[in-house]
């Protein structure tokens, strides 16, 4: 028997039902949403051939960590057109590694997503003018994007580094919208509970209308939930005092409990939904919790404030000036579009894509900051021109976007790479030998 192999079984015997209840949604949960979400699906129509220019952007990226504490990051970025057209960026970052793993780990990401926005703004300037249908597509959220915390970045040298972030993000959307060429985002492993939150949401209106309570009562309930998903402790405190006033309904309960779940969108769209499709578009403004200090900050004056509690290490290292770039860069991101999300399933069975797509493309000049409600109206015409673009560059199960995975399969740095070619290229130039850190000196035994 392989090693540890005994305890795996152990492990999985003494924790099987968790694992079915995270996998499988039961019965009684799913009639929480089967009603609904019929509502919000839309089956594929018949595809027509789609004619024009796609660039598809990737990233990749990968560390070498030294015995002194010093990390190389080598980061790069690739754009392909079905045209054959290719942009390349690549940027090498140089710190000491920060005490925190995770803070690394939020870093590269960012700065990934970074490396994307500017070749992006090169593939933006490489279509051919005379095309009539242009698109660029994203590996990712384009909202996730919005939807990060403006503060030091936490790593020494780079501590302002998302004031750049927020800047270069801001010239790419505006260039997009500029040019006409949208920018669609793709994501296949989202996370997101949009969807769920509106089905529930419509869920507890609809009991409430039909089942007679107290005003106060319903008044509690509503108040209750619009707290339940940025500040769930204060909710259920709500809930708790009222339980002891009189009896909840079980069906209320139901909800509320369910709403307490991280169950993402695409395992509810995936259990209850098998047919190619897609979901109604919502449409998505300013990301809350994350950004209500940035808010209150503006709505209070208080922005130098926020500036000097959360640039703090950035504005050691680069002095006053940094002020001045903070309140110029900050503003811009309640001027990013406002975005418009929708699931698609391309083929039987496909897992659900998530794509967003600036609320300009589909007939709305919003900014985040004039969204008031998740639905909206969108140009159905424009909408199966995405569709008809999405349907020409599936190829079957496991290829959702051919051109994506050639960038993807292109762009991709392994640990070998870093090693064999990069790193050997970096200590002929510097003309000497670095040692890795003792995890990566695996040892080796006679």
């Amino acid at each position: 028997m392989p090693r540890f192999l005994d305890l795996f079984l152990h492990e999985i015997r003494q924790t099987k039902d968790k694992i079915k209840n995270l996998l499988l949604i039961s019965k009684d949960k799913l009639q929480l949403y089967e009603n609904l979400l019929p509502k919000y699906w839309n089956p594929l129509q018949i595809a027509q051939e789609f004619h024009g220019e796609v660039f598809a952007v990737d990233g990749s990226d990968g560390v070498i960590e030294y015995r002194d504490g010093v990390i190389i990051h080598v980061c790069r970025a690739l754009g392909l057109s079905n045209t054959h057209k290719e942009c390349r960026e690549l940027k090498i970052n140089v710190f000491y590694g920060p005490r925190k793993r995770n803070d690394l780990i939020t870093f590269r990401s960012r700065m990934r997503e970074h490396i994307e926005h500017l070749v992006a703004l090169k593939c933006l300037n490489n279509y051919h003018e005379n095309s009539n249908s242009r698109i660029l597509l994203l590996d990712g959220s384009l909202y996730g994007r919005i939807a990060h915390l403006p503060k030091d970045s936490e790593i020494p040298g780079y501590q302002a580094f998302m004031l750049k972030y927020i800047e270069t993000y801001t010239n790419l959307l505006e260039k997009s919208e500029e040019k006409h060429i949208p920018i669609i985002g793709i994501s296949k492993d989202s996370r997101s509970r949009i969807l769920t939150r509106i089905l529930l949401t419509h869920k507890l209106k609809n009991y409430l209308t039909h089942n007679p309570l107290n005003p106060e009562i319903k008044e509690t309930i509503i108040s209750s939930w619009g707290e339940i998903w940025k500040r769930p402790r204060n909710a259920l405190r709500k809930m708790e005092k009222l339980s002891k006033q009189i009896p909840i309904p079980s069906e209320i309960r139901e909800i509320f409990k369910e709403a307490l779940t991280s169950r993402p969108d695409i395992q509810i769209i995936t259990s209850l939904i098998k047919e190619p499709g897609y979901t109604t578009p919502l449409i998505l403004g300013i990301p809350t919790p994350v950004l209500d200090p940035l808010i209150y900050a503006f709505e209070g004056g208080t922005i130098e404030t926020y500036i000097e509690n959360n640039f703090s290490k950035a504005l050691v290292e680069q002095g006053e000036e940094l002020f001045n770039w903070a309140k110029k860069v900050l503003p811009k991101i309640f001027e990013y579009p406002a975005i418009f999300m929708f699931y698609y399933i391309s083929g039987k069975n496909e897992i659900p894509l998530r794509i967003d797509v600036p609320s300009w493309m589909l007939g709305h000049n919003y900014t985040i900051n004039d969204v008031t409600s998740y639905e909206a109206s969108c140009s159905q015409e424009k909408l199966e021109w995405i569709l008809n673009m999405l349907n020409s560059f599936y190829a079957g199960p496991k290829h959702y976007n051919v051109l994506l995975e050639e960038v993807d399969a292109k762009v991709k740095l392994k640990q070998k790479d870093l090693t064999t070619i990069y790193e050997s290229t970096l200590m002929k130039e510097l003309k000497m030998i670095i040692e890795h850190t003792r995890d990566v000196r695996r040892v080796k035994y006679p």
